[in-house]
């Protein structure tokens, strides 16, 4: 049983390597000795894990960016309550004259208590933490009437689904 998933591995990758080498479905069957529909089934395998490996992927970098934009909306936030939040100010003022006779130096110390009005520059930081998130969990498309939501994965697997396209498309001879 080992022996025959080893082997049944070791054929699909060979044919991924020769498909990506531009040789068509037709020309896999002969080199390999093997029917054109086994090699259309090992294909369809083959491009159908490629494609969930790379939502894997995806989904990976989709969390460390969402990761990075939650990061980045918290010191906005952070920095928008420092920038409202009250201002104190110790004041010492020293003056200098004279008592009976004496040159004396009174010191008065008082603090001054002012209220800031928050920075918008924080809020706009954190609006564009939110579009982005919205951005990138495609939010927007969902709301808007459950469009799916598409991604493309340059430049290999573009060049793979055309020539898959173009496979599909062309009769192959044989009859397969």
């Amino acid at each position: 049983m080992r022996k025959k998933r080893f082997h049944l591995a070791e054929r699909r990758f060979k044919i991924a390597r020769l498909y990506s080498q531009g040789k068509k479905q037709f020309e896999i069957a002969q080199e390999l000795k093997i029917s054109e529909v086994t090699v259309l089934k090992d294909l369809d395998i083959v491009v159908s894990d490629w494609k969930k490996f790379a939502a894997r992927q995806i989904d990976m970098i989709k969390a460390e960016k969402l990761m990075e934009i939650g990061e980045l909306k918290r010191t906005n936030y952070e920095g928008y309550f420092r920038s409202i939040a009250e201002k104190k100010k110790k004041i010492e003022r020293r003056e200098t004259g004279q008592r009976d006779g004496k040159g004396v130096s009174i010191t008065t110390k008082a603090n001054e208590t002012s209220e800031l009005t928050g920075d918008p520059r924080y809020l706009q930081g954190v609006q564009w933490c939110i579009d982005k998130e919205i951005e990138l969990l495609a939010i927007e498309d969902l709301a808007a009437g459950g469009k799916e939501f598409i991604l493309t994965i340059e430049p290999a697997s573009k060049k793979l689904a055309q020539r898959m396209a173009r496979d599909d498309s062309e009769p192959s001879p044989g009859g397969d």
